[in-house]
């Protein structure tokens, strides 16, 4: 049988990818077993073509999602366990989006096995998060926190979402929703509007595929580190001569993992098990601060302050005291922590210090 040239092409391109791929599987093995960390060795990276991405950034710009081959190490994440169950094409985008809202998703579960997640995501950051004992009721609780900003979002539930919660939600504007499972008669409740993508993963939100290293892309360069590691709470230190408020691993865990998930500066007001306030990706810490209170508005008095990084000045202090905010958390560590602290006792606030930062970029 006669085989063209383009065809014997590809096929010398197939055999390639195979061999290279194992080729890279053993290197990856032998430079693991050197017990070095991921960011330290070598890695040969072989890719594929999964999908054909609605388009990147923005419309006039083409994209695709690789599934990694090799090093196995790194080949499985989310997408792996993903089913997609309506709509039309995923976008680069909604693939960013739900990375955050999937992994935000894992925190604020940790703690929480009796208790719903609910995640709204807008451009790659949290604008509501609520723990709650129903769906429908942690859907309304994080969409309270900024309804405004939740428009066009992309959203993930850690439990299974049933015929009420897909009632409540089934008239805002959704780009996509991501949950464990969902009902029958959900899916074909939510999937009247044809363009709204709806998919599961697993019945645990895919938690053992988080992955040992992170890696991003600038030009010319891979850029290697490992996962930032969420606080656990005998790491914070009280440093004020206020009480801190009573919070259980739950609120801990939420706050936290928020924090985490959204870009720097940022500063986070919770309340319980909802976040209430969320200003995010600021030049200025102030600013992020004025922009959370600004959408707490009257929900503002007790509730809790998250800093990804430390306060500088203690002006984010006094005007999280003028809100009538309760408590500040922050990982301390600028040379001005005392002035902060002084203004924090002086003012009745409380501040813990967790000792490490999480920046976001």
């Amino acid at each position: 049988t006669h085989i063209d040239v383009q065809r014997r092409m590809e096929l010398a391109a197939l055999a390639f990818t195979t061999t290279t791929a194992h080729d890279a599987a053993i290197t990856d093995r032998l430079w693991r077993e050197l017990d070095l960390e991921p960011q330290d060795r070598p890695m040969l990276f072989v890719t594929e073509p999964t999908e054909l991405l609605r388009y990147g950034e923005n419309p006039d710009q083409g994209a695709s999602r690789h599934s990694i081959l090799s090093p196995p190490s790194l080949s499985d994440g989310f997408t792996s366990l993903m089913e997609q169950h309506s709509g039309g094409p995923l976008s680069y985008n909604n693939l960013l989006d739900l990375e955050a809202a999937v992994g935000l998703a894992r925190g604020i579960s940790n703690h929480a096995e009796s208790l719903v997640g609910c995640v709204i995501i807008k451009h790659n950051n949290p604008c509501g998060v609520a723990l709650a004992a129903t769906a429908e009721e942690a859907w309304l609780n994080a969409l309270a926190s900024d309804e405004e900003s939740a428009f066009g979002c992309v959203v993930a539930f850690t439990s299974s979402i049933d015929i009420a919660t897909s009632e409540c939600i089934s008239d805002h504007f959704l780009e996509v929703i991501i949950a464990p499972s969902i009902d029958e008669s959900a899916l074909q409740h939510l999937s009247r509007k044809e363009r709204r993508r709806i998919l599961t993963l697993n019945d645990t939100m895919g938690k053992g595929l988080a992955s040992s290293i992170e890696f991003r892309s600038i030009e010319g360069s891979l850029l290697f580190q490992q996962p930032s590691k969420l606080h656990e709470i005998d790491e914070f230190r009280s440093v004020g001569k206020i009480e801190f408020p009573a919070m259980d691993d739950v609120s801990i865990s939420l706050g936290m993992s928020v924090t985490k998930w959204t870009s720097s500066n940022c500063i986070i007001l919770t309340d319980g098990y909802s976040t209430i306030g969320i200003g995010p990706g600021q030049t200025s810490r102030v600013e992020a601060a004025r922009i959370a209170i600004r959408r707490a508005g009257d929900k503002t008095k007790g509730s809790i302050m998250w800093s990804d990084a430390f306060l500088p000045f203690p002006d984010t202090v006094e005007i999280a005291a003028e809100a009538g905010v309760a408590a500040i958390v922050q990982p301390g560590g600028s040379i001005r922590d005392e002035l902060v602290t002084e203004t924090a006792d002086r003012l009745g606030v409380a501040m813990i210090h967790t000792g490490r930062r999480l920046f976001r970029h």
